[in-house]
């Protein structure tokens, strides 16, 4: 079988690190494999050692005409039995221009509390268009239950869980920023995820300011960009903690601050299968999580749970399992077990057999 991914670049996402781990395993597999994206050299050559067959999207800017010819040109050079398309560029170009004949996989990274937004925005009006045109998928294929739910009537659905790299997350070793400054002394709980309103930091951030009014030696390390980090920043000033949070922009070593600190907190209101939990249960890091369905469908008992918005909740479970050490890395355990499953090559069979369950129906 021949299946072509098309995802706007292979930068360090989540959906782009779960599109990496799933080309990498399905030539093992059987399954012959290109990639359409803007993608680096490195990236391309790692790659093409596994047996992808590499075609660049070009410089062209998410708008421009000449993408999707670029892209007819792909399809039409590498002739797929299957494409499948991520995010919202690829998905509404996939639907545009794929030959009669070729299956067409839609991936949803999201749910649906993620397309409710301002009536009459451009991202509002692209996600309709790409809802709209969504429905002539062959097959839309979800990270996670609720994802899947936004696409009730589509032709047929199925959820296959995001994978993790334990192997990768076993080279990595623990405490590698332990004698960091930032961290260096302190008890620190860390949050990893895009600045944007569903992620609610400012929930972390109050917490912060209860936590360390007990614990002087607390810390709050931020990982992520986003458009909300101007008003993040401004309300940790106004609380005056410039001492005690830290918003650190993105960083590509996610496990390597993951195994060097002491909790991981995500108090998000929605998410599609939120990457950064799988990593701190793989990582052994005991967490704090809003008791939201995505969170649960990933880690379903390995964390203490929190109703969302509850910054005096998040605040008295860290102060808990900060003293409690033994019931938070009971809690971590737990986390990496419930995990498991999602082994790279597990990643690739579902997939590979989703594939051929799509092609074997008439």
């Amino acid at each position: 079988m021949r299946v072509l991914f098309s995802i706007p670049t292979l930068g360090g996402g989540g959906a782009e690190r779960q599109v990496r781990m799933m080309l990498e395993q399905l030539p093992a597999l059987g399954v012959e494999v290109g990639l359409f994206s803007r993608i680096a050299l490195d990236d391309a050559t790692a790659l093409e050692a596994h047996g992808v067959r590499i075609y660049p999207a070009g410089a062209g800017g998410n708008h421009s005409p000449s993408l999707a010819l670029t892209y007819r040109a792909a399809i039409h050079d590498f002739r797929p039995w299957i494409v499948q398309s991520f995010l919202t560029q690829m998905d509404i170009l996939s639907a545009l221009v794929r030959p009669r004949g070729t299956r067409w996989i839609l991936s949803e990274r999201a749910s649906a509390p993620h397309y409710v937004l301002g009536q009459g925005s451009s991202t509002d009006l692209k996600n309709r268009l790409r809802r709209f045109l969504g429905k002539g998928a062959d097959l839309v294929i979800a990270n996670s239950r609720r994802g899947l739910e936004y696409w009730s009537d589509a032709k047929a659905g199925q959820v296959i869980p995001n994978g993790i790299d334990f192997a990768a997350v076993e080279t990595i070793e623990r405490g590698r920023y332990a004698v960091d400054p930032r961290l260096a002394g302190r008890r620190t709980m860390l949050s990893i995820g895009r600045l944007a309103a569903q992620k609610q930091m400012q929930v972390l951030i109050d917490a912060a300011d209860l936590i360390q009014r007990r614990l002087p030696d607390f810390r709050l390390i931020i990982i992520g960009e986003g458009p909300e980090r101007g008003e993040l920043e401004r309300r940790i000033a106004a609380l005056g903690l410039e001492d005690i949070v830290r918003i650190e922009g993105f960083q590509p070593d996610s496990v390597g601050w993951l195994k060097s600190v002491e909790l991981f907190a995500s108090a998000s209101l929605y998410e599609g299968q939120p990457n950064a939990v799988l990593e701190a249960a793989a990582a052994g890091t005991p967490m704090i999580l809003s008791d939201i369905p995505e969170h649960r469908e990933a880690v379903p008992s390995g964390a203490a749970y929190l109703t969302p918005g509850d910054s005096a909740g998040f605040a008295a479970s860290a102060l808990h399992l900060f003293a409690d050490t033994v019931q938070a890395r009971e809690l971590a355990f737990q986390a990496r077990s419930e995990v498991a499953r999602l082994s790279p090559r597990q990643l690739g069979q579902a997939y590979r057999e989703a594939y051929a369950a799509l092609l074997a129906q008439a």
